[in-house]
């Protein structure tokens, strides 16, 4: 017997509701710069951002003074610098830099975590690792390719989960916490990576001029979110991310700091990617991927390669779609930094 008390039809409908009608792909050409300027705007109060430097205003802008170096060593082939930042106040965060003995120069990477046991499991030389998770121990092969690499520790993950999650869940996260937390003071989790970022970003362009953005997973959420509202970047790859909210987010189970309220009322993923535009934006994506179906992830890449090319850009946007699973691909993202940065 048919339940009539299904609720998918229900919210097939909302999803049609919310969807905005004006769309980047649809909009007529002398509209097309208002519009994303519009959308970015949008995307800026969806992240509450505007609440948190409200709450918060002398940690909108970055200083130095923010960053205090706690520890030095040396590696094989680069530098780990360990600093204590202070990412608002009453709240520190551990922020890594590596710094290769032989870097490429005026070039620097800021690279976003994504759930794990934390941006701790850099810190150890390779030779101590017992398994390679599915960040693929990237910071570390992107330093040895000659790239200085900043990385913040999010809110929530490793070190800066709840004290009460931590013996409880060693590689688990505070997320759900801490972001019904927030949305209940009227901020974001995302907002505050994305805040996180923003200073990663900040610090990262006082060691060079040339920066480029890169995470996976729900490290590539944040770095979809903050390449579309920080300007004079390098480049951005989002790993393991890039999709349809449809048939990713929305029809399976996800962590819920992958979530900002009233997103889509800005658009589909493709939407939000395309904010970025006219940056050079790298997506890579598993063909095992199951949270990420990798079908959708090339319908992805090809709406918004079409959305670049309103913008003379379509160039600039590429795809990896390798055999594999939910996972970084640190040879084709190093391959992709190694000529967007010579051009």
């Amino acid at each position: 017997m048919e339940n009539v008390f299904a609720t998918d039809v229900f919210l097939e409908s909302v999803y049609n509701k919310a969807v905005p009608r004006e769309t980047m792909a649809d909009c007529e050409k002398d509209r097309l710069n208002a519009l994303q300027n519009e959308k970015r705007s949008a995307l800026y109060d969806c992240l509450a951002m505007n609440k948190l430097y409200e709450m918060f205003p002398d940690s909108k802008a970055f200083r130095a003074d923010m960053f205090t170096l706690q520890k030095e060593e040396q590696f094989d082939g680069y530098k780990l610098l360990r600093y204590q930042s202070e990412v608002l106040p009453a709240l520190l965060a551990p922020f890594y830099v590596f710094v290769p003995d032989n870097p490429i120069p005026d070039t620097a990477m800021v690279f976003c975590c994504g759930h794990g046991n934390g941006a701790e499991e850099y810190a150890i030389p390779d030779e101590a690792v017992e398994e390679e998770f599915y960040h693929k121990r990237f910071p570390i092969r992107a330093v040895k390719a000659g790239y200085t690499v900043c990385m913040s520790e999010f809110m929530a993950f490793g070190d800066m989960k709840r004290d009460k999650y931590k013996a409880e869940f060693l590689y688990g996260t505070s997320c759900y916490g801490d972001m019904t937390y927030l949305q209940e003071c009227g901020l974001t989790l995302l907002g505050l990576r994305v805040h996180q970022t923003f200073m990663s970003i900040a610090f990262a362009r006082t060691l060079a001029s040339k920066v480029f953005l890169g995470g996976i997973s729900g490290g590539g959420t944040v770095t979809m979110l903050t390449a579309a509202l920080c300007e004079g970047l390098a480049g951005a790859a989002v790993m393991g991310y890039a999709n349809m909210f449809r048939t990713s987010v929305l029809a399976m189970h996800h962590c819920i700091c992958n979530f900002l309220p009233g997103l889509l009322s800005i658009g589909e993923e493709p939407e939000i990617l395309s904010l970025a535009a006219p940056m050079p934006i790298l997506f890579t994506s598993g063909d095992e991927d199951d949270i990420f179906p990798i079908h959708d992830s090339i319908a992805c890449f090809e709406a918004v390669r079409s959305l670049y090319a309103r913008f003379n850009a379509e160039a600039d946007v590429e795809m990896v779609a390798f055999g594999g699973k939910h996972e970084v691909v640190p040879e084709a993202v190093i391959e992709w930094l190694n000529r967007c940065g010579k051009s």
